[in-house]
């Protein structure tokens, strides 16, 4: 496993999403191209019953993406989201969720979301361990 970081602030912080990756699995910043993948997965029932953030429109996908993109990784209480993709194929089969606190930023809410037409498959552990590998 490997994780290429993007620029360091001061103090340790992040400007860019990390680029993180095992032989089976890369995770990286969502791209424009992926809202219609986030659409159609993030919009079916059995997957937003269980998130806060629902999309109405492949637009809606859209502006959350590019939102996402122009906020600083590891910005004070925001959400950041990277992309979950199998090596070698731009294919958005899910996404990960990290929330840096605001009173504290070092601590981070993690959230997975993985289509399901590819859940079962242990992706959404896999991506845990790349997170928590880059985090610590």
């Amino acid at each position: 496993m490997k994780a290429e970081d993007g620029e360091a602030l001061g103090g340790g912080r992040i400007l860019e999403a990390p680029q993180l990756a095992s032989e089976r699995l890369q995770l990286g910043p969502l791209l424009e191209a992926d809202a219609r993948a986030l659409f159609a997965y993030r919009s079916q029932r059995q997957v937003f019953r269980f998130q806060t953030w629902i999309p109405k429109s492949e637009e809606d996908a859209l502006a959350f993406i590019l939102k996402v993109r122009a906020t600083p990784f590891c910005t004070p209480g925001s959400w950041f989201q990277l992309s979950v993709r199998e090596p070698g194929n731009l294919e958005l089969i899910g996404d990960v969720g990290l929330h840096f606190h605001a009173e504290d930023a070092d601590q981070v809410e993690i959230g997975f979301t993985i289509a399901p037409a590819r859940q079962g498959q242990g992706l959404a552990t896999h991506a845990l361990e790349l997170v928590l590998d880059y985090l610590f």
